[in-house]
């Protein structure tokens, strides 16, 4: 099936360094949950059992062959001994076994869609939970930052205010500013506990394990919008189609119903009172049956084969229309992400160049304390949006993968 190109560059949601003591990159992890997690254990069992029963389905192409084996006594004190092998096999049931293949191997490809639409359903989940780690550590990282910087405005605002050159309550305000920071800073860390042990959980870990990850975000550059071609590789809408495709299958075994069944049967054996029996006897036979009449049983189950032919066939028509808009809710979802990253960005730019400008005017008496907080407050607050954003694009990224059913 050809793939259309939507993104000019792959968007390398975490990187790949090497993988250190404790330290997880997105492809270990990926990795080990694949191989630990037991609902993507029960997923390929499903998917196995499928293949199972298709193959089983050739069964009915060979024919059931038997052996026997007897002694009898008898009152009289005579006994007798028989040996025998007896085969059957049906050569013609109405198209009934072909048409239990193709019915079974489209079953097989609804499970194989299926098992893809779990694995892209889980590795989304996966995805998302080692982002809020990542982030997490990030963020913490940030606010480590943001509370050094607090630190030291509010030493340059104390130095200030015992030279007589800043009242009381600008201190306060700085004070009250670095406990704030210092307090956000703590409460990252302790979220960081409760994100990690959802991240073992999903990988199959023990909760308590001590880890870290490590990767970035990155920013993807999409080149065109979705088009109908890429519904053709949802998994949900592959399962429709085969859904629909089993369903005229189903219709034509019913209609096998209707047919005479031809069956083949031979037998040899041998008996008599010694052993080995030396009597030799065979037969061979050909036999067909119709059913003629089976109260009506027949014709309720050939009715109800064609119902679920249309409700499949309408099923395949909602799936279309319905997943196409999640494509394209998606798609908006992630433009839309992506330009909000570009804003804040440039007001993250903005605010840093301000808040050096600021800073130093600060230090030389040029602008009072309250403007030079405003544009700091300004800057601590565009450094916290930038990363919210990156954080935004990526979750957008992962739901667009999830949408159209792709793991990767």
């Amino acid at each position: 099936m050809k793939k259309i190109i939507l993104f000019t560059y792959m968007f390398l949601f975490f990187n790949t360094a090497d993988i250190m003591a404790g330290v997880l990159t997105w492809n270990d992890t990926l990795k080990e949950a694949l191989s630990k997690n037991p609902q993507m254990a029960n997923a390929r069992n499903s998917l196995e059992l499928s293949n199972i029963s298709y193959k089983s389905s050739f069964l009915n192409y060979y024919p059931d062959i038997s052996g026997s084996m007897g002694m009898r006594e008898s009152d009289s004190g005579n006994t007798s001994y028989s040996l025998g092998l007896s085969g059957n096999l049906s050569i013609f049931k109405g198209f009934k076994d072909i048409t239990e293949i193709k019915i079974r191997r489209t079953n097989l490809s609804i499970q194989e869609a299926a098992y893809k639409r779990s694995l892209a359903d889980f590795v989304y989940n996966l995805r998302i939970s080692f982002a809020q780690v990542l982030k997490v550590q990030m963020t913490a990282e940030l606010l480590d930052d943001i509370q050094a910087r607090r630190k030291n405005n509010m030493e340059l605002v104390n130095l200030r205010y015992e030279a007589g050159k800043e009242d009381k309550g600008a201190y306060l305000k700085s004070e009250a500013d670095y406990l704030q920071a210092k307090y956000e800073t703590q409460k990252e860390k302790r979220n960081y506990k409760i994100v990690k042990s959802e991240l073992l959980k999903n990988i199959g870990k023990d909760i308590y394990e001590v880890i870290d990850v490590t990767g970035t975000f990155s920013i993807p550059a999409v080149k065109e919008e979705p088009s109908k071609e890429i519904l053709q590789i949802n998994p949900d809408y592959v399962i429709a189609k085969y859904r629909l495709k089993a369903s005229e299958y189903e219709l034509k075994y019913k209609y096998g119903d209707f047919y005479p069944s031809i069956g083949l049967s031979g037998s040899v054996s041998r008996s008599g009172d010694n052993w080995p029996p030396e009597e030799n006897s065979w037969s061979a036979g050909l036999s067909l049956s119709y059913p003629f009449f089976s109260g009506g049983q027949d014709f309720y189950d050939l009715k109800s084969a064609k119902l679920n032919r249309l409700m499949a066939e309408n099923d395949l028509k909602d799936a279309e229309h319905g997943l196409m808009l999640q494509i394209e809710s998606a798609y908006n979802d992630l433009i839309d992400s992506i330009e909000f990253y570009k804003v804040r960005e440039k007001f993250y730019a903005a605010r840093k160049e301000r808040s050096g400008i600021s800073r130093e005017k600060y230090i030389n008496g040029l602008i009072s304390y309250q403007d030079w907080d405003s544009i700091e407050n300004e800057f601590v607050s565009a450094q916290k949006s930038l990363l919210d954003a990156e954080y935004g694009v990526f979750v957008s990224w992962a739901k667009w993968l999830k949408v159209i059913g792709e793991e990767e």
